[in-house]
């Protein structure tokens, strides 16, 4: 909703935001209804048997074809590949994509206009949701939106899915006022139960939980960070939220929230990755997999500049197969993960990837120059079952600051367990300060980082480089 209809909505009486709600989620309703949309779910579904020889050809197909377009169509890359007398003709295959330039979210910011084809194409609008302080505003055609959605539409389905009621806290609007009871609104076009991510509190998670059991919903929908802020709750009170699946999407999951979130919610969690710029995507299976999907991108593996081979991590570099309204080609989203070499034992052929750890810009730099990745940075927290929340944000080269959510029961003897493993991990030339808060800053979108680095992406490229 733009600034205009949110302040209508808010003044609203809840019968009349619940009906604004209901005719706002038609569209996705109605979307979901078309031939189109079927049609993209069951190509999706084909493709989970394919063959990485037939995968690799569909590939190549739409590889030549969009990058024949963007150099006749596409301002940007006609003058790019120009000037470094790139001859477009002669990339065939995602093998010859090494001869093209790598371009970075500075560059399409930079020259935003010049990214957009010069022939009409339908498209929607996608923004990014600025975790690292830069929000940026991307076409998408809309054939390729449809694809996204259905795909994501599958993640539900390997989860078991069956149209019954979802919770869902991922960042919807559906009240101002948090103080004011009950917080959730309702759609039942699309089945959700829509609650305010940014209404949860220590003082609120116990309404949120009632409403849940009372309403009766069997699936939830979440960031991580809201899922596990609901599971930590669940386990300092000694209780339990069982659901028949949950879904989760637009941050890293960790293994200790995983654990939590499926003891405490009695079920297992599928994940779906992807990014605003509908470049690449994952869907994680019943196996705990996240699989490539494959045929709406290609994805690079870079590391100090270099492709690495199957196995290794490093940074994602994407080529989109479909966005002809906006096309990104070796685009850098610098998510850190890696391919894997290996099967799934749930039978689907696309390749396996890691779970994205973070972003380039989230590691912790030490003042003795280690890179220190969020995922390991989440051990001093596993064992410390008296805080609720938590955030890592490094302001300077040498220190270190920890926001902390705790509960009552938390102690000076946790505050010392705390700075011990993370100097274990870090390091003792490093200050660690810890401030306790009542609730975890979130972006726009409400989504949590877990590690914030201030010191900007040069000062990271100087590490590494």
């Amino acid at each position: 909703m733009n600034n205009f209809t949110s302040l209508i909505y808010d003044h609203l009486p809840r019968p009349f935001q619940t009906l604004g709600i209901n005719v706002f989620e038609l569209d996705e309703w109605a979307m979901r209804k078309t031939k189109r949309f079927s049609q993209s779910l069951r190509f999706l579904q084909s493709t989970e048997t394919w063959s990485e020889e037939k995968i690799l050809d569909y590939q190549n197909e739409h590889l030549r074809n969009i990058v024949k377009y963007a150099y006749e169509h596409v301002p940007f890359y006609h003058e790019l590949y120009k000037k470094k007398s790139i001859d477009v003709g002669k990339i065939r295959t995602v093998q010859d994509l090494e001869q093209l330039p790598i371009i970075n979210k500075n560059d399409v910011s930079k020259n935003w206009d010049r990214f957009i084809s010069t022939k009409r194409e339908r498209y929607i609008i996608r923004s990014t949701s600025g975790t690292t302080g830069h929000p940026l505003t991307i076409r998408i055609s809309y054939e390729l939106d449809i694809i996204d959605k259905a795909n994501s539409y599958r993640r539900d389905l390997w989860g078991g899915y069956n149209g019954r009621y979802i919770a869902r806290l991922v960042g919807d609007r559906p009240v101002k006022d948090c103080s004011k009871d009950p917080l959730y609104r309702k759609s039942y076009v699309m089945r959700r139960v829509i609650f305010p991510s940014y209404c949860l509190s220590l003082e609120k998670i116990k309404t949120i939980i009632a409403d849940m059991k009372k309403l009766g919903v069997e699936y939830l929908q979440c960031y991580p960070s809201t899922g596990y802020f609901l599971a930590k709750y669940l386990e300092s009170a000694d209780e339990f939220l069982p659901l028949k699946a949950v879904f989760y999407s637009s941050e890293p999951l960790y293994q200790y929230q995983r654990n939590i979130m499926e003891e405490r919610f009695s079920t297992k969690l599928f994940g779906y990755y992807s990014s605003a710029e509908e470049v690449v995507s994952a869907v994680e299976c019943e196996q705990g997999n996240y699989h490539l999907t494959q045929v709406d991108g290609v994805l690079e593996i870079v590391k100090d500049g270099k492709v690495v081979d199957a196995g290794e991590k490093g940074f994602t570099v994407t080529t989109t197969l479909h966005n002809y309204a906006m096309p990104l080609i070796r685009y850098e989203l610098n998510d850190y993960t890696g391919v894997l070499k290996d099967d799934c034992r749930c039978g689907r052929k696309l390749s396996l990837v890691y779970p994205v750890e973070t972003k380039k810009e989230d590691f912790v730099i030490t003042s003795d120059g280690r890179l220190i990745s969020p995922s390991l940075l989440t051990f001093p927290f596993k064992d410390q079952k008296d805080i609720i929340e938590s955030q890592i944000i490094q302001k300077n080269a040498d220190s270190i600051l920890l926001r902390i959510v705790k509960n009552d029961s938390f102690q000076q003897q946790n505050e010392n367990q705390l700075i011990h493993s993370m100097r274990e991990i870090v390091g003792t030339e490093m200050t660690l300060k810890i401030e306790y808060v009542n609730n975890i800053h979130r972006t726009k979108n409400q989504k949590k980082r877990f590690v914030i680095n201030e010191l900007g992406e040069n000062y990271f490229e100087r590490q590494i480089l």
